[in-house]
């Protein structure tokens, strides 16, 4: 079992391409990492098809991966705020954040089994 994966993302998400993001988190869930980072600081849009992807790859997501969302751009993070699903998610302010905090375990990066 891999300890983290990270994904970035870049542009946008949208109905036209929400799909392809799930099946690539889908894919990166297979290795069934402790932490599934995704990379927001790039992202310039994502409208509420991206987020109800990003919530059922959450729900998807095994008991032992914790999705971490890192870095949310400012209207990614309006978006979270304003639909309420910033509580929903574990948010990151960077993807070092999300990589150094401690994980539902108790166990930081440097401490995670490969």
């Amino acid at each position: 079992m891999d300890s983290m994966v990270i994904v970035r993302l870049e542009g946008g998400i949208h109905h036209e391409n929400c799909r392809r993001l799930e099946l690539e988190l889908a894919r990166a869930l297979e290795h069934r990492p402790r932490r599934l980072v995704v990379d927001l600081s790039r992202l310039d849009f994502c409208d509420t098809a991206g987020l109800n992807s990003l919530l059922r790859i959450q729900e998807s997501a095994r008991a032992d991966t914790r999705l971490v969302l890192a870095a949310p751009s400012r209207p990614v993070q309006g978006l979270l705020d304003i639909t309420g699903t910033d509580t929903v998610f574990t948010i990151s302010p960077s993807v070092r954040a999300a990589l150094t905090a401690a994980d539902p375990s108790g166990h930081t990066r440097d401490e995670l089994p490969s």
